[in-house]
């Protein structure tokens, strides 16, 4: 099956918050590999935007300086450091490296919420996006 480069992926969540500038993206990751990724493509991106190019924000555990989550632009987070945070968009990145503790019940309990509060899952708006693995193509 056909992939989506990692560099196109990023073009096109830069431009989704060049569409929306105030709006807040969480990019969820399964770790520090591909958070760190992630955070390196959408730093080296460079597409035409009509804004300046958005802050991007990573977080890891531990980090003594706390991101902040009241302006818009690109937030890159782990999954285990998620919960209760909200975001106007989600995207899952490498979903399929996701791995729940309990069962995939835990696992789409944990990310596919509709709004509002999801119990011992966080708030996360009703936009979700679905960044691919290997061996999957790209859904838009």
């Amino acid at each position: 099956a056909n992939t989506t480069p990692l560099t196109s992926i990023a073009d096109n969540i830069l431009l989704l918050s060049d569409r929306n500038p105030r709006k807040l993206i969480g990019i969820i990751t399964p770790d520090n590999k591909v958070r760190t990724k992630f955070n390196d493509a959408l730093r080296r991106a460079s597409p035409k935007l009509d804004n300046d190019k958005p802050p991007i924000q990573t977080f890891v555990s531990g980090q003594r300086q706390l991101p902040d989550f009241g302006q818009g632009g690109i937030m890159i987070i782990n999954a285990q450091s998620c919960k209760g945070l909200e975001f106007d968009t989600v995207i899952l990145a490498d979903i399929d490296q996701h791995q729940p503790k309990r069962d995939s019940f835990t696992l789409k309990a944990r990310f596919l919420c509709n709004g509002g509060a999801c119990p011992g899952a966080g708030d996360f708006a009703s936009h979700r996006k679905y960044l691919p693995n290997r061996g999957e193509s790209a859904s838009h």
